[in-house]
């Protein structure tokens, strides 16, 4: 790999995580009030007794009883140390277009030590307030500011929503009330298994951010066949190159027992349009067998496992500064042989930094039969009245690009192209996470 392209790859990697982490990335929101006027009386408990009567459909489990009978379908993750309007309307597109509705599950990952704090320095009791109690409050106020999302409510008021505070000292994150460095959460071995998850929740679960939306009918038995699925990266020589350096770095040089091959060369890239690198974790669908497999595999010193465990591990995550861990897995995974999609079908889940017609200019082998072959395969749901090829046509036909199934922050990449009737059309929620800067354009160039 070219000297320059190393430091330009590595170069924006680093600038990438710095603004991440500062904020620079986020919108700003009002946060939900996670806290009512607490009463001055006491129970036997050394609670405030609360004079409205709770009775939550948010809590550590589960209260669906086809859900505790048959498990969820897939379960929606959404990690957020405290939750804005722009989170319930991320929630809300989930709620609404993840099928089958009343088979998905929600899991909000979050924190209540603030609100812990503020409870008690805004009551005049003396004892202590409780987890439990500062846990409830969450709950009920999540609950309460989803009124104006009948969806998610909806969901709550079934038993399909349930949240548990995150340990941020097990993940070692930056503090219980910021959840910066979230990288490390997604390679600990733990985070996958029992200690995050129920047996009701599926293998499979899709992870939100507050800066993605789901746009239009997810069907989710389209993608079980993958082990990870994500808005697919530009093949850029830095990253066509990174991926496979990295891979040979895991393994200390040595790679050469495997027989299958790993990562596309330029030709490749250009020709078979199964090649591509996949894909970006902000919005994805996972595997959790996958990720514990790949955590296993090639540990980073955030696994979690022990030294040995680490020691004895045929690959080993060494990361440089700025590696993500999306990239991480997309990295391995790919190495493992994991299923995973074409670039194209991955650019049909999602846009990050392309359109799915942006692709197609770069895999210029991908002819009109295979694009809707693709398309019938992925955009198929039995809960819509356009099929998916028609769909597509109709995209294609208004001159317009092609709106994925779920947008991440595309404006961060390109400004002032996403407010138009075409995007509300195709997708709807988007709206309610757009910046208010990007709404001042109304122009796309093709």
């Amino acid at each position: 790999m070219p000297r320059k392209d190393v430091v330009f790859f590595l170069y924006f990697a680093a600038w990438f995580v710095v603004l991440e982490n500062k904020g620079f990335f986020k919108q700003q929101e009002v946060v939900l009030t996670y806290h009512r006027k607490v009463p001055k009386t006491n129970t036997n408990h050394g609670q405030p007794k609360d004079e409205i009567q709770r009775n939550y459909n948010i809590s550590h489990t589960y209260a669906n009883p086809e859900i505790i009978s048959s498990n969820c379908s897939l379960t929606v993750v959404m990690i957020e140390p405290k939750l804005t309007e722009q989170s319930l309307w991320v929630l809300e597109s989930a709620a609404a277009n993840v099928y089958p509705l009343h088979r998905t599950c929600f899991v909000i990952k979050t924190s209540i030590c603030k609100v812990k704090q503020e409870l008690q320095e805004n009551s005049n009791i003396t004892k202590s307030i409780t987890d439990q109690y500062a846990f409830e409050q969450v709950a009920y106020s999540i609950k309460e500011s989803s009124i104006a999302h009948p969806k998610f409510l909806e969901a709550i008021n079934s038993g399909r929503v349930r949240m548990n505070v995150l340990d941020y000292e097990h993940y070692d994150l930056k503090s219980c009330d910021n959840f910066e460095g979230i990288s490390k959460l997604f390679l600990n071995h733990d985070f996958w298994g029992n200690k995050e998850y129920l047996e009701q929740d599926s293998d499979f679960i899709l992870n939100l951010q507050n800066d993605g939306i789901i746009c239009r009918p997810f069907y989710v038995d389209n993608w079980r066949e993958f082990a990870y699925v994500g808005a697919p990266w530009p093949p850029k020589t830095y990253l066509r190159n990174e991926m496979p350096d990295s891979w040979s770095r895991f393994h200390d040089g040595n790679v050469a027992n495997i027989s299958f091959p790993l990562f596309p060369t330029e030709d490749e890239i250009r020709t078979k349009h199964e090649f591509g690198p996949v894909g970006n974790g902000g919005i994805s669908m996972r595997s959790r067998q996958w990720m514990r497999k790949a955590t296993r595999y090639c540990p980073t010193i955030y696994s979690g496992l022990s030294e040995d465990e680490r020691k004895v591990a045929p690959c080993k995550g060494n990361l440089d500064n700025g590696f993500l861990e999306d990239m991480f897995f997309a990295t391995i995974l790919r190495g493992m042989g994991a299923p995973l999609p074409t670039l194209f079908e991955a650019s049909l889940f999602g846009t990050e930094l392309r359109t799915p017609n942006e692709f197609l200019d770069v895999y210029r082998n991908i002819d009109n039969g295979t694009q809707e072959e693709f398309t019938a395969k992925r955009w198929y749901s039995p809960y819509t009245e356009i099929g998916p090829v028609e769909l597509y046509r109709e995209m294609q036909e208004s001159n317009m690009f092609t709106v994925s199934l779920t947008f991440h922050k595309p404006w961060i990449f390109r400004h002032g192209v996403w407010e138009t009737p075409h995007t509300r059309k195709y997708c709807p929620y988007f709206q309610y996470i757009l910046p208010e800067k990007e709404k001042n354009y109304t122009t796309f160039s093709k």
